[in-house]
């Protein structure tokens, strides 16, 4: 019986970092360079699918099919130390070890970089809206923000965005 406190640390625990570059101020490749800088590795999807496979057919993991189980095992074997990857899905999303404190780093700082989770940015991604004045967004989300944000950069902030 495991209580909800114990459910929350644990998803905290396998939720890795999103941080969304900006795109309207910097390039993956430049937030990239300077995560490199920083003493970070770069690995590619290949990299991390080798260290994945591996640490689910050793003993310790046994071969499993199930989603949720590698979702886990993706996090806490590919993100360990300081290493991180652009995301398979989002071009400008970088993800990072769960728990990853960036709030003082200065990327974010100058506004280059966004603390967005995944699902969050998807949607402004997948509106993919057209970067012309004849276009209008409503934001009819809870709480404007990174989403508003993403759109104006997405429209190369040609945007008039209602919330």
């Amino acid at each position: 019986t495991i209580n909800n406190n114990k459910i929350s640390f644990l998803i905290l625990a396998v939720i890795p970092r999103y941080v969304r570059v900006n795109l309207l101020k910097t390039s993956v490749d430049k937030a990239t360079s300077q995560f490199i800088a920083d003493g970070w590795e770069l690995i590619n999807q290949e990299q991390a699918k080798t260290i994945l496979e591996k640490n689910t057919t050793d003993r310790n993991f046994g071969k499993s099919s199930n989603p949720v189980f590698l979702k886990v095992a993706y996090t806490l074997t590919v993100l360990r130390g300081k290493k991180f990857w652009r995301d398979e899905h989002l071009p400008d999303l970088l993800v990072f070890p769960p728990s990853t404190d960036f709030h003082d780093h200065p990327l974010l700082l100058k506004g280059e970089i966004v603390l967005q989770d995944k699902a969050s940015a998807l949607a402004g991604f997948v509106l993919n809206p057209p970067a012309d004045a004849k276009t209008y967004c409503i934001d009819a989300c809870a709480a404007p923000g990174q989403k508003t944000a993403q759109l104006a950069q997405s429209m190369n902030n040609m945007v008039c965005t209602y919330y």
